[in-house]
């Protein structure tokens, strides 16, 4: 099922469907989420349920550790990203039949990914500018229900507190012959800057 979410969903009525398509003891009934092998030696632990990372520099870094966390059984969704190729996202794992879209919230935005936050373990969203007060609010929320927030971007100054930043840039190509060739991988490199300040530096490979 690839649900487009409304404005003011029956939540009951999804948490309900959800739970009767999750197998018991699933994995997305466990704190936080595991990240690709190339990544756990500055996440040991995996994501934090209940925090917010951000994921910049591109769309595909975002989409990896969202399907990551989709491998492991987790529902998930997807905010404000109205341009997103489906059929890219899946052939990177991520799993249509369990995530929800909502293309477009507009000034929803913040109610919206707090109801999301009811039902699905980690949402993928594109920050918007807050109220300092509806922001701290929002993470709160999160804290509270355990929902993981991967941003596509580096939140507003104005934002409570990201638990780490990943950033990443093109580190070429796997594939490539001189003037022929397949491609077959993409080499991300992506640099971690934790909330202590601590940064590491990694090379991510995409099919």
């Amino acid at each position: 099922m690839t649900a487009a979410l409304d404005l003011a969903p029956d939540l009951a009525a999804l948490r309900a469907r959800i739970q009767r398509l999750e197998a018991p003891g699933s994995p997305g009934d466990v704190a936080g989420f595991g990240v690709p092998e190339s990544l756990r030696s500055a996440f040991p632990t995996g994501l934090r349920a209940g925090a917010t990372y951000a994921a910049t520099g591109s769309l595909t870094l975002a989409l990896v550790l969202l399907a990551e966390a989709c491998s492991q059984g987790a529902w998930s969704a997807v905010v404000g990203l109205p341009g997103l190729g489906l059929e890219v996202a899946s052939r990177m794992g991520l799993g249509l039949e369990r995530t929800l879209f909502v293309p477009a919230p507009g000034e929803q935005w913040a109610t919206v990914v707090a109801a999301l936050a009811e039902i699905v373990p980690v949402v993928l969203a594109r920050p918007v500018r807050l109220p300092p007060s509806e922001a701290s609010r929002l993470t709160a929320r999160l804290r509270e229900r355990g929902c993981t927030l991967l941003l596509t971007e580096q939140p507003p100054a104005t934002w409570p507190g990201v638990q780490a930043t990943l950033h990443a840039s093109s580190a070429g190509w796997r594939g490539l012959g001189e003037g022929h060739g397949c491609l077959l991988q993409r080499r991300l490199a992506v640099e971690v800057q934790q909330r202590t300040g601590r940064r590491t530096r990694h090379h991510l490979e995409v099919s």
